[in-house]
């Protein structure tokens, strides 16, 4: 590669994304002492360690920096399955971020532009230092409309979108533009607004899904409610099973927004609901739990015939979990095959001793 040294402006404080691959993807760069003399030459890793190091130690190339390095990392790598593709506006697109928003309909709801969460290492208010702006839109088929806010039902504020009463004509998909001149990226994400199903607290469409096995620790966050978090105190959370108040045996405790079963027996599967009050609207989040148990087979059970020893025992088990055969030390764990939808089990076993 040939080399090239970008020579960045003492009055640098955007960064195009031009600039960016110039002044990170060609090495070596001499790192100059301000009197235009070379003092360090670096190549490799060193590149990216001692040549920044020198020009971090600049205060008028700082700010640049910082947010050259965050984009680049954004650029080079993902921290979702998908890759950003460069759309026809010319715009880095990471297509839909895989968290999904959901809320009952009249509950406020926060989206978040998830560019400064997951695909880049700057905030909000470092990129609006150095000139990005943040637009909104949403997606209404193949078209992108930019959201008119009315204050009143839903606000913008700093890196988010505030519905203060959610309605199901708000589902849809909204799209997050950061950008300036030279440079742009964005990101869609999904939000579901659904009615309470009759005679319940929650619609089973947009629960959340929690899974554990019997006799596990298991523990039932409720989510996003750091969204309505008051910086001097803990949002004050109700937790509900089946809609109605439970008294909780002694090993499930209330563990600040979070329920903690210390020990999960096959009754604790359902629905937890939790709840808050903001801004003198109730909040709730419904989480399912679904309970896997282990199933305990003696052998005098099964081998209830004389026959010739070995002989090869099938078992078919509907749920995907280890299958025990017998206790003790004689006592066998078999997985389920990773291909059968059934939990198809096979073992070897010797025929049970008489009585």
């Amino acid at each position: 590669m040939a080399v090239k040294c970008l020579q960045l402006p003492l009055n640098m404080m955007v960064v195009s994304q031009e600039q960016i691959f110039d002044y990170f993807l060609y090495q070596p760069c001499p790192v100059t002492n301000g009197t235009n003399q070379p003092v360090k030459h670096c190549t490799g890793v060193d590149y990216a360690t001692d040549c920044l190091e020198e020009l971090i130690a600049r205060p008028q190339y700082m700010l640049a920096i910082i947010v050259a390095l965050s984009l680049l990392s954004t650029m080079l790598t993902a921290s979702h399955a998908q890759s950003g593709f460069l759309s026809v506006d010319g715009c880095i697109d990471w297509s839909v971020d895989l968290k999904t928003y959901m809320a009952l309909a009249g509950e406020p709801v926060r989206v978040k532009c998830a560019l400064f969460y997951s695909y880049i290492r700057t905030n909000y208010s470092m990129a609006q230092s150095t000139g990005l702006r943040l637009m909104w839109y949403k997606n209404k088929g193949d078209l992108e409309e930019p959201i008119i806010f009315s204050e009143v039902r839903m606000s913008k504020e700093e890196d988010s979108i505030w519905f203060h009463s959610a309605e199901a004509q708000d589902s849809g998909f909204y799209t997050c533009v950061l950008r300036n001149s030279t440079y742009c990226m964005k990101v869609s994400m999904s939000l579901t607004v659904a009615e309470n199903e009759s005679g319940l607290c929650y619609n089973s469409r947009i629960r959340y899904l929690e899974k554990s096995e019997v006799t596990k620790r298991k523990e039932i966050s409720c989510p996003d409610m750091d969204d309505f978090k008051k910086s001097d105190q803990e949002p004050d959370v109700v937790w509900y099973k089946e809609c109605k108040p439970k008294m909780w045996r002694s090993i499930i405790i209330q563990k600040g927004n979070a329920l903690l079963l210390q020990e999960v027996q096959e009754e604790d599967g359902g629905n937890y609901t939790c709840e808050l009050k903001y801004e003198g609207k109730l909040v709730r989040r419904t989480t399912e739990l679904k309970v896997t148990a282990y199933k305990l087979l003696k052998d005098r059970d099964l081998l209830t015939n004389s026959f010739a020893s070995p002989q090869v025992l099938s078992i078919y088990y509907s749920v995907h979990s280890p299958l025990i055969l017998g206790s003790g030390p004689d006592k066998k764990e078999m997985q389920p095959k990773e291909d059968s939808k059934d939990g198809d089990y096979r073992a070897q076993v010797s025929r049970a001793k008489d009585p």
